[in-house]
């Protein structure tokens, strides 16, 4: 699992895959979160991905980086609980 997932960020980091127009059959309503202070999936990527969701939303978590277990679970939480509202 450890070399799988070395190999797949190897290759992400040389040719990433991330903005292919596979995101356009998602059908279902989907949520994207990223942190503020995300340095790895960063807050432009996931704009760019979130524009190809038919369905989708955004939501940028403040003071948040990319190890989410440095996140604030309340405002996570509260997300959560919007998102699963509303669908």
């Amino acid at each position: 699992m450890v070399i799988q997932t070395r190999e797949m960020l190897h290759h992400l980091g040389h040719a990433p895959s991330i903005l292919s127009d596979d995101w356009q059959e998602i059908e279902p309503e989907i949520r994207l979160y990223v942190g503020d202070q995300d340095m790895t999936a960063g807050i432009e990527s996931t704009v760019q991905v979130f524009k190809r969701l038919p369905n989708g939303q955004l939501c940028v978590l403040p003071e948040t980086p990319h190890p989410f277990e440095k996140i604030n679970i309340i405002n996570l939480s509260s997300t959560l609980l919007d998102f699963f509202r509303i669908n």
